[in-house]
């Protein structure tokens, strides 16, 4: 149990930096650059001190906090230079990122770590795809003249993130098993189960719900209504985030990796 805030924060942290690349920077403000690379820096920092007071060996502690002072260091040489600070820390973040998720893949018990990895990255990617098309539809309050295609670029890519998550979790559970009263039955048995109400709460709300909403955002983007938009995605980012946490705990608690 001590591992689910770790992974909630470094699968987010990890990918979010990725998304930086969705607009070409040199259009926006290089405070929105080093806005969204601190925020990944300091979560990144805040899970590898939740995972050291739950007991890093020393090796992986000291890569991680060689991790965590380059990229500080590295921000703050390249506090001028957003495009080339996207560049250089991206790689570096997500390697510290994906660090963090070791000691979540070494406690499974699931013979395919692969299906754990896709889903870590799926879950990051989803709730970060809506956080970037949040955090981006504040800058057009600020910035007149944002050409309004990148939030509707960054809703089309928060949406089909969210489309492929729910294929993947609905995949899950038709085609795999978990421990229902002490034995292996097929994963969907859950839904009807007093275990299975945060796996509602993460498919209904959270992953349908946000995707409604964000299609909503879509729309509002698309005919120019940033404001609008920016509101759609905060409702979103709620909702995407009840299913991160859901899918999250059921995947450090019952080894299903929605």
């Amino acid at each position: 149990m001590k591992l689910l805030p770790v992974l909630v924060l470094a699968q987010f942290a990890a990918l979010y930096p990725l998304f930086l690349w969705i607009a070409p920077l040199r259009q926006l403000p290089a405070g929105f650059t080093r806005f969204n690379l601190g925020m990944a820096t300091v979560i990144l920092g805040l899970a590898t001190l939740l995972a050291a007071a739950g007991g890093l060996p020393w090796p992986m502690l000291r890569l991680l906090l060689l991790l965590a002072v380059t990229t500080l260091v590295l921000q703050r040489l390249l506090w001028e230079k957003p495009l080339r600070a996207r560049s250089l820390l991206t790689p570096i973040q997500l390697v510290w990122g994906l660090t963090l998720w070791q000691p979540i893949l070494a406690t499974t018990s699931l013979t395919s770590p692969l299906t754990v990895w896709i889903s870590i990255a799926l879950g990051g990617l989803a709730f970060g795809g809506v956080m970037y098309a949040m955090v981006l539809g504040h800058w057009y309050l600020n910035v007149v003249d944002l050409p309004v295609r990148f939030l509707q670029l960054a809703c089309r890519a928060a949406l089909g993130i969210l489309v492929v998550r729910l294929v993947w979790s609905l995949g899950i559970l038709a085609f795999s098993e978990a421990v229902v009263h002490q034995r292996m039955k097929p994963a969907y048995v859950l839904l009807g189960e007093l275990d299975g109400i945060f796996l509602w709460l993460g498919l209904a709300p959270g992953l349908i719900g946000g995707m409604v909403v964000t299609f909503m955002a879509l729309k509002s983007a698309l005919i120019q209504s940033t404001q609008s938009a920016t509101g759609l995605l905060y409702v979103a980012l709620v909702l995407v985030a009840m299913s991160t946490l859901s899918f999250s705990g059921y995947l450090v608690l019952k080894d299903m990796p929605l």
